[in-house]
């Protein structure tokens, strides 16, 4: 079943070793990467900065492993680590997600 991971990270190395880690253990077919502004309560205190949003795309039986690693490797304290269950995906994309995690 095709899964997605929501992650943010201010730190583009960090964004870097993410995404890395993530491919060499296999555990995600795709991430895309776009620069966001985020506004978020930490500490009692507004907070606005750019931040860089994760998308991965993975099986839904790799998501303890995918969180295991953002939590070992994160910069942040308490990031942010959000699935989302796909419900509906073109066959085509479904196949090479497929074959690209071999499972």
């Amino acid at each position: 079943m095709a899964f997605m991971i929501l992650q943010t990270t201010s730190n583009p190395k960090n964004a870097k070793k993410l995404i890395q880690k993530a491919f060499n253990k296999g555990l995600t077919s795709c991430v895309q990467q776009e620069v966001i502004t985020s506004h978020y309560l930490w500490k009692n205190k507004k907070v606005r900065e750019k931040e860089i949003c994760l998308s991965f795309k993975i099986n839904q039986k790799d998501f303890k492993k995918i969180k295991k690693l953002i939590l070992k490797w994160h910069s942040y304290e308490i990031p942010e680590i959000i699935g989302i269950k796909v419900h509906k995906v073109s066959k085509s994309y479904k196949q090479w997600h497929k074959n690209t995690l071999k499972g």
